[in-house]
């Protein structure tokens, strides 16, 4: 069940672009919302999702704001062009792909 929900989630096209973003820095729902045009409702009910499934984790930072981030415990995002494959990997394999996209330029 849980993992036909995470494939759900992972298949629609804002979550994708959520997660990419990401990769690059933690943001804020509203930043989200803004630099990607998804409506801020869907931003919350995604981010909120996968942070249930431990793939983002929420840091709150001053009185009513929330920042999101990807889990370094197993959250790996490719892209290669238009597409983006997510998988589930070790803290090791992330920090190893993350550092070979930053040698890469």
């Amino acid at each position: 069940m849980m993992l036909e929900t995470m494939k759900e989630l992972l298949s629609e096209r804002d979550c994708t672009i959520i997660l990419k973003a990401l990769i690059t820095s933690p943001s804020t729902p509203r930043d989200l919302s803004r630099m990607y045009g998804i409506p801020i409702a869907k931003c919350y009910s995604l981010l909120s999702r996968l942070e249930r499934m431990d793939m983002v984790k929420k840091d709150t930072v001053g009185a009513n704001v929330s920042v999101y981030s990807l889990s370094q415990r197993q959250v790996s995002v490719e892209v290669m062009g238009t597409n983006a494959r997510i998988r589930l990997e070790s803290l090791l394999d992330l920090a190893e792909a993350v550092e070979k996209r930053v040698r890469m330029g």
